[in-house]
């Protein structure tokens, strides 16, 4: 019953993580794209101001750079998702465990003892 207690709360320790990533990874991105949408629309209206002086290699670097930071934040995009899926997964584990000690406790707990070992390592890969 310790055993099973520790693992609630390791596992609700990685919920608390996980979540905790999610929603910096997801702020990191927002500030991202609000970061290039101003330096963009900053940067062109300097090169239209001056389109008489202004060469094509100026664009290509404007959407090089752009190009590279937007694939940055997707890549963090990506990674928040990633995080609340860990979430979401260690919350599943979460009502696994919990409702795997509301049976025990009422000695409900699995009677095919073939069932309740398999359970028991799945409980232990957690």
């Amino acid at each position: 019953m310790i055993q099973d207690n520790q693992k609630l709360y390791q596992v609700g320790n990685r919920v608390k993580r996980a979540a905790k990533k999610a929603i910096n990874q997801f702020t990191l991105f927002f500030i991202i794209l609000v970061l290039i949408a101003y330096s963009v629309n900053t940067q062109l209206e300097k090169l239209i101001l001056n389109i008489n002086n202004t060469t094509i290699e100026s664009y290509i670097l404007l959407t090089a750079i752009t190009l590279i930071t937007l694939y940055i934040a997707k890549s963090i995009l990506n990674s928040a998702f990633k995080h609340l899926d860990k979430k979401e997964t260690a919350d599943q584990k979460i009502t696994m465990i919990l409702s795997y000690l509301a049976l025990k406790m009422n000695n409900q707990a699995l009677d095919n003892k073939a069932s309740q070992e398999e359970f028991e390592r799945n409980l232990t890969k957690i």
